[in-house]
């Protein structure tokens, strides 16, 4: 990893960077990262932004839930 980790800037080189978010994060395809970051890819700022997409992607889910809930109640009644 030494030599795909630059410590000057704090960035990883782009292989590096599609892999641990495939690792760590399944869901997010690696393309959607780095048209959001092209060559800013700090791995502060890209935590921060896979967090963010993750929140917004448990909020749809919980509305989705939420409506479906709606829904069995209205069966049930």
């Amino acid at each position: 990893m030494k030599y795909c980790f630059s410590e000057e800037n704090g960035k990883y080189s782009r292989n590096v960077l599609n892999v641990l978010i495939a690792l760590r994060f399944p869901g997010i395809k690696s393309s959607w990262i780095r048209e959001r970051y092209k060559n800013d890819m700090t791995t502060e700022k890209l935590s921060k932004e896979i967090e963010k997409f993750k929140e917004e992607e448990i909020n749809k889910l919980n509305k989705k839930i939420e409506e479906i809930n709606k829904l069995n109640k209205k069966i049930e009644d």
